[in-house]
């Protein structure tokens, strides 16, 4: 079984699928709990990195806060494309 598919398992509704790369990071940050370094260009989806680990872990004073609330929120609106110029 993949992140995908423990993600898509989870009670928390992700509005977007993982890239391959976001998938390898995810699977070591909760898997192996190692350290990760990504370098990736702007709008790849390194904001997913901070979101999801803690979702698959279930802390639940992290999922919580308005901080965390706030970032998934902007999240959506980012990758729903209603935060775009045109």
């Amino acid at each position: 079984m993949n992140i995908q598919q423990i993600i898509d398992a989870t009670k928390y509704n992700i509005p977007f699928q993982l890239k391959m790369q976001q998938c390898n990071i995810i699977s070591v940050l909760c898997g192996d709990r190692r350290n990760v370094f990504a370098f990736w260009p702007t709008g790849f989806g390194k904001s997913a990195l901070y979101m999801i680990p803690p979702l698959l872990l279930d802390e639940v004073e992290y999922l919580n806060s308005i901080k965390y609330l706030l970032v998934r929120l902007w999240l959506i609106e980012v990758i729903s494309g209603s935060g775009q110029e045109t």
